[in-house]
């Protein structure tokens, strides 16, 4: 146990901020039975003994000395009672690295006997503050024989306060992750996406040090297989390790018992297929059958459109088309979302600027034919 001046606490604080105004300590009240410095000044021979945390350069820090004035103190052999111990507002703690000051409480620096005060060193270090710091305090001891100049550690208690600055550790982390097309994903931070084409995001957290922590997210987007082929009045997925649902598009309903890979109509119509592959679920274009008849899908003009995925517009570009034509787009729910007549033309250019991202169907009515593509829009 030590006898002499001040009770020294350290306290470490790492906040998210990087700028910190004049700070308030709160005194330790009661103090530790028979303490007079804690912790005590580095010793070798002590462990556990000294500052334990460390500041980083670029980091809000905040640490606390807590002060308790004894009502007397032994120096060059005589015990001499004790007023005060006073230490000036500016300039006591030398060697404190550029961006860190003090502040004291009482705010006048004066430390009164068996009244528990502290002192808070706060600020931020700058670069390149990164480095061994050997705090020292000088302060006045007030005794009915004038004032004694004091340094502590060193005049009266033996050791030494390093505080330790270091730059911020490297914290640079790679992730894998796999999403199908259109499905959300959260990233570390919190951000929360629609994935429709493979991403990388970085994310920048808060280490508990105070230091930033980047986070770099490779989402790869799993593709399903959706293409078909159809042979006269047979279509046939040509995905592979997958399930199969067929539907009518008319109504986009599952049709019952229909979950092989190829499929042949009982009547005329329009049909495709979702295909689920692992987690993931698709569905294909529409194709026209015609039983019993000419087939429509050598009567209906031919589209195809580009780009696909798409952005704001899309081209459709068409072949053999007469006359002109209803165009409509509906969203996965079979709803509407826009509707315009275009000319016989061989291609035509739609704005799809106020869609939301997300997959859609293309489909272009004539008298007596229809036509519906698939696109998914990405932005």
């Amino acid at each position: 146990m030590r006898t002499h001046l001040l009770l020294l606490t350290l306290v470490l604080f790492l906040h998210s901020a990087q700028n910190l105004s004049a700070q308030s300590c709160t005194p330790i009240n009661p103090f530790p039975p028979g303490e007079i410095i804690l912790p005590v000044p580095y010793l070798d021979t002590e462990p556990g003994s000294g500052i334990q945390d460390t500041a980083f350069v670029g980091v809000a820090f905040e640490t606390a000395f807590y002060i308790q004035c004894p009502s007397s103190f032994t120096f060059n052999g005589i015990t001499l009672p004790l007023s005060n111990i006073t230490m000036a507002t500016t300039g006591a703690i030398s060697t404190l690295p550029v961006g860190l000051t003090y502040a004291c409480n009482p705010p006048n620096c004066i430390f009164n006997p068996n009244n528990p005060s502290c002192i808070s060193i706060y600020g931020t270090a700058t670069p390149p503050g990164a480095g061994v710091y050997d705090l020292l305090l000088s302060v006045t001891a007030m005794t009915p024989f004038g004032p004694v100049p004091l340094q502590v550690p060193g005049t009266l208690v033996d050791g030494n306060y390093y505080l330790h600055v270091k730059d911020c550790p490297v914290y640079d982390m790679q992730e894998t992750a796999a999403v199908c097309a259109g499905e959300s994903y959260t990233f570390p931070d919190g951000t929360t996406a629609e994935i429709f084409t493979n991403t990388s995001y970085t994310s920048t957290l808060t280490a508990a040090s105070g230091c930033d922590s980047l986070i770099t997210t490779a989402v790869e987007v799993i593709a399903v297989e959706t293409a078909v082929s159809q042979d006269g009045n047979t279509l046939t997925a040509n995905a592979s390790n997958s399930s199969f649902q067929w539907i009518d598009c008319a109504d986009n309903q599952a049709i019952a018992n229909e979950t092989n890979a190829s499929f042949t109509p009982a009547v005329s119509g329009n049909y495709a297929v979702i295909v689920t592959s692992g987690n993931c679920q698709d569905t294909s274009a529409c194709f026209n059958v015609v039983i019993n008849g000419v087939s429509q899908l050598h009567l209906a003009p031919q589209m195809r459109i580009s780009p696909n995925p798409a952005g704001n517009a899309i081209q459709v570009v068409l072949s053999h088309l007469d006359a002109p034509a209803m165009l409509s787009i509906r969203d996965t729910k079979g709803q509407e979302v826009l509707s315009k007549m275009i000319p016989a033309a061989p291609s035509c250019t739609v704005d799809i600027s106020t869609l939301s991202p997300g997959m859609f169907f293309l489909i272009l009515q004539t008298n007596d034919t229809v036509s519906i593509l698939k696109f998914l829009k990405y932005q």
